[in-house]
């Protein structure tokens, strides 16, 4: 099989180094997560097509509940994706799918530890199979280092970075922007009849029952929940930003912390109002913050 299901087929020989296929998944990024997209554009070219690769990768297990119309379904996407990582881990031929020529050209020379991480990045992804909140922020912080904080590592180690420093540095920045997009996709989740927020949380701030007053009877009390984990959000940005002495070419791969600061900020501007259109910086903004974290820090 060289497609997951609920996916396109590349075709049987497609491989990333195809001008086709590369242009195909920067228009994938570009619709669906232009953040990483622009992170991966401003690395260095010998960096650029790898993290173009990698952030394809998460969007093709992160979109798994969106493009599959049940959860089995969804299952047999995520186990593709774990057999392919598999396979690449024993030395086998990779699979003819773009995304996992993209990972086989350099995460067998960046030993375990990559396979380690995507593994947990897949596997932490079958919690969005479910509509059931967290039940405590230390599961939701879980979650965000398996997912977003597992990708930031991914892309230090596509870099050949492997310092510890700059490894606890993503965990935290990671957290950070994965924390800042829980807070903004409230309103999508809540459309979706989802509450994706921590349930010890919610009970702490006297929302008893979240699909009954979340937003709609206690506006208060849900911008409270938003307050604290926004303080969450930034206590582990400023971690991140306190690393010192980080190599030159941890630099692309860390480009998430001006963005998880920017989205902060604007939520903090909003006083936690989602319906503020304020909290989307938009694309010039980003770009902005991108090119002065990367060119003049």
């Amino acid at each position: 099989m060289s497609e997951p299901p609920g996916g396109k087929s590349p075709g049987p020989e497609a491989a990333i180094t195809d001008d086709a296929n590369l242009d195909d998944l920067i228009a994938d990024l570009r619709r669906q997560d232009p953040d990483r997209l622009y992170i991966a554009l401003f690395a260095p070219p010998a960096l650029r097509e790898r993290l173009i690769g990698l952030h394809a990768f998460n969007l093709e297990v992160a979109a798994t509940r969106e493009r599959v119309s049940e959860p089995m379904l969804g299952q047999i996407r995520l186990q593709w994706w774990r057999d392919a990582l598999d396979e690449m881990r024993r030395g086998d031929e990779p699979r003819r799918h773009p995304v996992v020529r993209s990972l086989a050209a350099w995460m067998p020379a960046a030993g375990e530890a990559a396979f380690d991480l995507a593994l947990e990045l897949v596997n932490a992804r079958e919690r969005d199979l479910e509509d059931a909140p967290f039940a405590t922020v230390k599961d939701l912080g879980a979650y965000a280092e398996a997912t977003s904080s597992n990708l930031v590592r991914l892309g230090l180690l596509a870099a050949g970075v492997t310092e510890t420093a700059a490894h606890d540095a993503a965990q935290a920045a990671g957290r950070a922007y994965a924390l800042a997009g829980l807070l903004r996709a409230v309103p999508f989740h809540g459309a979706q009849g989802r509450i994706m927020l921590p349930g010890d949380l919610l009970g702490r701030h006297g929302i008893a029952d979240a699909r009954q007053s979340i937003g709609r009877r206690d506006p208060g009390k849900l911008k409270s929940v938003l307050t604290e984990l926004a303080e969450m959000a930034e206590r582990d940005l400023m971690s991140a930003r306190a690393v010192r002495s980080l190599p030159k070419a941890a630099r692309a791969p860390l480009l998430i912390r001006p963005l998880a600061r920017l989205y902060l900020k604007r939520l903090r501007r909003a006083r936690f109002d989602l319906s503020e259109p304020r909290i989307d910086p938009g694309n010039a903004a980003k770009i902005a913050a991108l090119w002065r974290a990367r060119f003049l820090a």
